[in-house]
């Protein structure tokens, strides 16, 4: 194994985006909160009759008995200040990597201006007490004569880079103002406050132990892989206490034109010659084994590429067949790779100019090929393996196995 050719080979990022860490460690920092229904229409989520310019107090909460939650339990990422009028999120001190955090919040409203009076509400997002943002989120102005309505809901995001120990904040700001004719009625609640995803900067820390996805695997099933796709071959030497590794067969070294002697050394002994032509004997000619052999990979059904690209051809890309003599048995006996599925391949003709040859890249494309904003379970395959040659004469880069 300590040749160039398997440090070569590669294990394409088949877990998801890779960038932005769905379905990791950092699910136990998400959290929800909303005002409470008991709060609704009471103190400043009703606000009629009055002008003012201030942050308004619409007391959001992540009581779990409201359908809302912290993942990082007590104390939590999130609480409600209410001296500030301030959803507040902490990054925990103790995490890991500097990290892009996406917000959401959903603000439900229910306002009418009448004959001059105006209304309007604006979010400011900050990190550590410093303002980083503000944003409008409605303004309605009436007419000198009439009224305007506004109902519905308000959805605003906003991403935010963190280091472990920083506190986000979000306020909402409102401004009204009553006419000697007219006047401002607004309602206004958030009914989700939420963090919708972490992600990755360029320069960000990254561990391999925080993906979930990795829980569903052992060492022993990547070396099975290992052992299927190469027909490896385990002896141990007790005395010497090492286990040796090598192919079934002979095999070819880094140097391409040099064979290596495999595990079977393929010298048989004819017994044709030892036959006792005195006593009675008898040949067989049949075996009981299947005359075709059938190698392949793991199905993906993931991989919507993969699927039309066998349909169109009907045929299984990445299979093997061996068909052997009349003297077997009529079958098909199937060996499916343990671990490793089957992965596509493309030249891409437009960086040929690059090197003088069309490399060939790893292709996949979630099961729906045609919905370019999959979710993140439609972008997981099952495991795959490439061998990147680098580039060479007439090759190229990429070789697909």
């Amino acid at each position: 194994m300590d040749s160039p050719f398997f440090r070569r080979l590669l294990m394409p990022w088949v877990w998801g985006n890779f960038q932005e860490l769905s379905n990791t460690v950092y699910d136990e920092y998400k959290c929800k909160a909303a005002t409470p229904d008991a709060e609704r229409g009471s103190g400043d989520c009703r606000l009629w009759g009055i002008s003012l310019d201030r942050f308004v107090n619409l007391k959001v909460t992540n009581d779990s008995t409201d359908g809302n939650f912290d993942n990082a339990g007590t104390p939590g990422v999130y609480t409600y200040n209410f001296n500030r009028s301030a959803l507040t999120y902490t990054y925990p001190s103790n995490a890991t990597s500097r990290v892009i955090i996406a917000f959401s919040a959903t603000i439900y409203i229910d306002w009418t201006v009448t004959a001059g009076s105006y209304a309007n509400m604006r979010v400011m997002w900050y990190r550590n007490n410093q303002l980083l943002s503000e944003e409008l989120v409605v303004g309605l102005d009436a007419p000198a004569v009439g009224r305007r309505n506004d109902v519905g809901q308000k959805v605003v995001f906003y991403e935010v880079m963190v280091q472990p120990g920083d506190v986000i904040e979000c306020r909402f700001f409102m401004s009204m103002k009553d006419t000697n004719a007219g006047r401002a009625n607004c309602d206004q609640y958030v009914t989700e406050f939420k963090v919708d995803y972490f992600k990755f900067t360029i320069d960000s820390t990254y561990q391999l132990k925080q993906y979930n996805k990795f829980n569903n695997y052992k060492f022993l099933d990547l070396l099975r892989g290992l052992t299927d796709t190469f027909d490896l071959q385990f002896s141990t030497d007790v005395k010497r206490k090492v286990v040796c590794i090598e192919p079934f067969f002979d095999y070819q070294t880094a140097v391409q034109q040099t064979k290596q002697t495999g595990f079977i050394i393929l010298d048989p002994k004819d017994w044709s010659l030892k036959q006792d032509l005195s006593k009675e004997s008898e040949i067989e000619i049949f075996s009981d084994y299947e005359r075709e052999w059938l190698f392949k990979h793991k199905d993906d059904s993931a991989d919507g590429a993969l699927k039309k690209m066998q349909d169109r051809f009907q045929s299984k890309i990445g299979e093997a067949k061996y068909a052997f003599t009349e003297r077997f048995k009529p079958g098909t006996k199937s060996f499916e790779n343990r671990f490793f599925s089957t992965l596509m391949h493309v030249e891409a003709q437009q960086f040929a100019s690059v090197t003088g040859v069309a490399p060939q890249i790893p292709c996949m494309f979630p099961e729906n090929i045609s919905n370019t904003s999959a979710a993140e379970s439609e972008n997981t395959f099952e495991p795959k393996l490439a061998y990147y040659k680098g580039n060479v004469a007439g090759v190229g880069g990429w070789r697909f196995l």
